[in-house]
């Protein structure tokens, strides 16, 4: 029979036969493209706003997210940062920066994030959520964190980083003279 139904008050629908008797073919769906999270490799269908694999927020201009997102994975992000840094020494690609300086946004390190979001604008000129980025960033005041303590500069940073203020951390006063010439 050309016709079947497909249940109560549903109707008939045209359902193609073979000639064999053999059930018709499943028509599938194209699947959604799988999209895969270039800072932990985690996959996920479609491009979601934030990996539920290492937590990081991707929209580059959305800082105030980035801010409040307590999800990103240090250990992960670290890793991945030390990956592509390596990657990126020898021949910077677009997304090599723009992962690098994504990275360093979620772990609440904007000043380390700023060189990478350079690099990336010299690539893509025209993008404007990027332009507005470095813009924000680079406005921000800069607050110095020196402290013998990695878990007071973690908790300075990230508290200070949260408020909208850029932080350099140093472990010392050395350490703090040397930055400092940095970034005057």
């Amino acid at each position: 029979p050309l016709l079947r139904p497909l249940g109560a008050g549903s109707g008939n629908v045209p359902s193609p036969q073979p000639a064999n008797g053999a059930p018709a073919p499943v028509r599938q769906e194209p699947a959604e493209k799988m999209w895969v999270c270039p800072l932990c490799e985690t996959q996920a269908a479609g491009h979601p706003a934030k990996c539920r694999g290492c937590g990081v927020i991707y929209q580059i201009d959305a800082l105030d997210q980035i801010a409040q997102n307590f999800d990103a994975k240090e250990a992960t992000v670290l890793e991945a940062v030390q990956r592509l840094d390596r990657m990126e020494r020898d021949r910077p690609t677009l997304d090599g920066q723009l992962n690098l300086a994504r990275a360093f946004l979620n772990l609440c390190r904007s000043n380390d994030a700023i060189p990478h979001l350079r690099r990336a604008a010299e690539f893509d000129p025209t993008n404007r959520g990027l332009r507005r980025a470095l813009d924000q960033l680079s406005s921000r005041k800069i607050v110095m964190a020196v402290d013998d303590s990695l878990t007071i500069r973690r908790i300075l940073t990230s508290l200070l980083e949260r408020n909208g203020y850029r932080v350099v951390a140093a472990s010392d006063g050395s350490e703090a003279l040397q930055k400092l010439t940095g970034i005057i």
